[in-house]
């Protein structure tokens, strides 16, 4: 049975720090919402309203997965299929200068974590490049990159045919810095970019987004 393309619901929602994740209108009853988060590897074990670890954001949201550099260090993935009544929207506190990206999908079945982990060894100085999985599950299913080092210096990716840069943190005195794009099935699968300084117990993860059968 054939599977369909993932797509955008609606335009992404994207947050530095603590707050509420809000995506601009209603999501749609059945469509998939996917919570993505660069930040501190311990906060993210620790409490419920952090994600990563055995914890869960709120009731209703499923685990995907995590991945670290070390304990400081990590990005994750949680997903919830919209109910009725949900806002679209999430909490999130105390997370030590996370980065965070909130997607509404259509079309989508799940999300399966198909990489990750210290980056340092695909760094040559300060610029990286990095081979990134295809989902096992569609050529055509997109893949969602979320990338995070120790530091203050910030994210750059090269623009490049298939890639979307959803968030990547501003220049400030914060360290966590993260970056999250999503990769269609346009991109070479090859993503290059660069930090705007000496890199830190870098990590990165990738998540497909599944599609679903026609």
């Amino acid at each position: 049975m054939p599977r369909l393309t993932p797509s955008l619901a609606q335009s992404v929602a994207t947050m530095r720090n603590d707050g509420t994740l809000a995506l601009g209108a209603t999501p749609t009853v059945g469509n998939l919402m996917v919570l993505v988060i660069a930040g501190w590897g311990v906060n993210m074990d620790r409490d419920s309203n952090h994600v990563g670890g055995q914890f869960r954001p709120t009731s209703g949201w499923s685990f995907v997965g995590i991945y670290k550099a070390d304990d400081n260090n990590a990005v994750s993935c949680w997903l919830r299929r919209v109910r009725s009544g949900d806002a679209g929207s999430i909490a999130l506190n105390g997370a030590d200068n996370h980065s965070s990206v909130l997607y509404e999908f259509e079309d989508a079945l799940t999300v399966y974590p198909i990489g990750g982990g210290p980056m340092s060894i695909d760094f040559t100085s300060n610029n990286f490049a990095v081979e990134v999985p295809k989902s096992p599950f569609g050529a055509n299913d997109p893949v969602i990159g979320a990338f995070e080092h120790d530091t203050t210096p910030v994210w750059s990716f090269t623009a490049e045919t298939g890639l979307v840069v959803d968030y990547a943190s501003p220049a400030s005195a914060s360290n966590h810095t993260g970056g999250i794009v999503r990769l269609l099935s346009t991109h070479d699968r090859t993503l290059a970019g660069s930090l705007s300084g000496t890199p830190v117990s870098p990590v990165s993860g990738f998540f497909a987004v599944v599609g679903d059968f026609s």
